[in-house]
């Protein structure tokens, strides 16, 4: 159970970017023999290093005292030193999360690791090489995307299989969470970068599972844009054989700045404008 040295380089390429059920964090010191095989950055990497990532001269290990979809998830953390907090108490770190199930294992890095527990009601201090035994925070039954929790599992792409998406705590649109998307395939966690997956948040972005359709919006009351990909499906060659596969394509978008607003659908190879008032704010967010 021991990470790649990758993710020790993936860590410090990174700068800086804020939970309501009770945890159980037992306040133990010294980290057992599993979450010790997490330790990654050695006294060497002290000092400087820890300077240039903006996080405490500390590490507290993780151990979540519930499988999650079938992972034991485990790993260790590092809390930010320099962002602006509304309670002492609040807590965000850089996190290497462990997953492994009786058949698979992978490595995930979270920029921005915390929940609603951890950020708006923990109220302990935390010292170097302090275990953190935590209650998963499952997403509500009601949510797509669950908004207290530091990762869930969730058909986003509408294949029948459950992506891993990890939250990156109020890194969003005005403070929302916003998502990093993982494929779990051959074995791997392999993060989905293209359009619609690299922009999801929970509180702009909408899924419609019959039309296969995921809409992103972001913007202000001054200026705003939202767009609608749709799911596909083409053809291909894989050796000899004839196959099918998925592609995501941008169907639409809307757009406003001031008081001028557009509209856009495909059609063909072409985004076609449909649609263009002076209503700006009131035609945008009236839909």
């Amino acid at each position: 159970m021991k990470y790649g040295l990758y993710i020790v380089a993936g860590l410090l390429a990174v700068g800086a970017c804020q939970p309501k059920p009770a945890h159980n964090m037992d306040s133990g010191i010294n980290a057992d023999s599993a979450l010790q095989e997490h330790i990654l950055l050695e006294d060497n990497l002290r000092g400087t290093a820890f300077e240039d990532l903006n996080i405490d001269n500390k590490r507290l290990f993780i151990q979540y005292n519930q499988p999650v979809e079938g992972y034991t998830v485990t790993g260790v953390c590092f809390p930010l030193a320099g962002y602006d907090r509304d309670r002492e108490h609040e807590f965000v770190g850089k996190a290497i999360l462990h997953f492994e199930s009786e058949d698979n294992h992978f490595d995930i890095y979270n920029e921005y690791f915390s929940d609603s527990t951890l950020y708006y009601v923990n109220e302990q201090s935390f010292v170097d090489g302090q275990v953190l035994h935590l209650d998963y925070l499952p997403k509500k039954a009601d949510e797509y995307l669950g908004y207290d929790t530091p990762f869930f599992f969730q058909d986003v792409d509408f294949d029948g299989e459950k992506e891993l998406l990890v939250n990156n705590w109020r890194c969003g649109i005005r403070h929302s969470n916003h998502y990093e998307v993982y494929k779990i395939e051959d074995r791997k966690a392999r993060l989905l970068t293209a359009p619609p997956f690299d922009e999801m948040d929970d509180s702009m972005t909408r899924f419609d599972s019959i039309q296969q359709t995921i809409r992103l919006v972001e913007g202000s009351a001054v200026e705003a844009y939202e767009r609608t990909y749709q799911k596909k499906c083409r053809q291909t060659m894989q050796g000899s054989q004839v196959v099918s596969e998925p592609y995501w394509e941008l169907a639409g978008a809307r757009y406003f700045y001031n008081d001028d607003y557009k509209e856009y659908v495909r059609q063909g190879d072409s985004l076609r404008l449909v649609r263009e008032t002076k209503g700006g704010y009131d035609d945008f967010w009236k839909e």
